[in-house]
Formats: C-alpha cells, sequence, structure tokens
C-alpha cells in the first residue's frame, strides 16, 4: 500500500514554476529544486518525473494561471474590444510589478528552450494558437459590432495583437517607462479602430 504525500502536490509545482522562471532551465539543478520545493528527491522524481518532465508540468500550471487571470480580467470588461485593451493594460501592468525582472515565465521559455526543445516549442506553440485563437475571436466579434472598422482578417488582426503582446513582455525586461509601454498599447488599439 502506497503511503499517503506527506506535501502539497499543487504548492511544491508553484514553488517549482518560481524557481525555473527565476533562474531558467539551464540555471536550475535537481537540488535547487529539492531545497527550493520542500521535499526529497525520492518524492520529486515518484511525483513529478525528472527536471524535464518537471519543467514542463511547471509551465503548464503557470500558462493555466495565467490564462485564468486574462479570462478573469476580461469579464470585468463591457465589450470585446475593451477586453483586448483590458488584456494588454495587464501586460504593462505585470511587466511594470516585475521588480526581480523576471519576465513572462512562457516568453523565457520561447527564448531559452524552444530553440533546442521541441517538446517545449510544441507547448508554447499550442498555447499561442489557444490565444491567437481567442483573440481572433474578440476581433471578429468586434468587427460584426462596429467597434472595431479595420477590415484586415480577424486572424491577422489577432497576430499583430499577439506580436505586440510579446513584444511588450521581452521589452518589459528592460524596464521601460510605463508611458512608452502605454504607447504601444495606443498604437494596437489604433489599428483596431
Amino acid at each position: 500500500m502506497a503511503r499517503p504525500k506527506a506535501f502539497d502536490e499543487t504548492q511544491a509545482l508553484q514553488r517549482a514554476t518560481e524557481i525555473f522562471w527565476r533562474k531558467g532551465y539551464y540555471h536550475t539543478s535537481m537540488q535547487d529544486l529539492v531545497d527550493g520545493m520542500g521535499i526529497n528527491r525520492a518524492s520529486l522524481y515518484d511525483t513529478f518525473g525528472d527536471k524535464h518532465a518537471l519543467y514542463m508540468k511547471a509551465l503548464a500550471f503557470f500558462a493555466q494561471k495565467s490564462e485564468q487571470e486574462q479570462m478573469e480580467l476580461s469579464r470585468s470588461s463591457t465589450s470585446p474590444r475593451d477586453q483586448i485593451r483590458s488584456l494588454l493594460i495587464g501586460v504593462v501592468t505585470d511587466e511594470e510589478a516585475d521588480t526581480e525582472g523576471k519576465g513572462c515565465f512562457v516568453t523565457n521559455a520561447i527564448l531559452e528552450m524552444v530553440p533546442n526543445d521541441a517538446t517545449v516549442g510544441r507547448f508554447v506553440c499550442q498555447n499561442y494558437q489557444e490565444m491567437r485563437m481567442m483573440l481572433t475571436e474578440l476581433i471578429a466579434i468586434s468587427q460584426r459590432m462596429g467597434t472595431i472598422k479595420n477590415h484586415q482578417p480577424a486572424a491577422d488582426l489577432a497576430f499583430f495583437v499577439q506580436s505586440s503582446i510579446a513584444g511588450l513582455r521581452v521589452m518589459g525586461r528592460t524596464r521601460p517607462p510605463r508611458a512608452a509601454m502605454l504607447g504601444v498599447v495606443d498604437k494596437v488599439m489604433e489599428v483596431l479602430a
């Protein structure tokens, strides 16, 4: 009979996510994970697998949490166009609040891992595709409502918005003035006028 776990898996995964997010995959050792998660090495392997498997679980955990936060933020907006603006403002606010300069965990994964790791590449592509589909839907609804008069294909505009978000995430690491970041938001919204 298996012994019950003496730790909270979700809490341990949250800690692993923070460690990978702060240090990156290659600069995180198994000892960093054991120490930071507060569990022994055997429990780590038994519950989460090897370092790469744990990294993938941490990446999925982060992406799911981010998606939930974006959904909550968008629900507070009155129109699909406002939801897009709220999402962009949320990115600026996240980057401004990031006093440690960690950036976005998914963006960091793209920069660090995607060139050499097909599994991470597939995950990120899927994550980005889901976000682009959500943006495409919001833009298409806004075009039908007349709140976005730009008649370019909604999917093309969604790719533009998503690229702008990625740019804000990367530039956020350089700590630009909030006004500069908000200027990008304004330009994106002008294109969506």
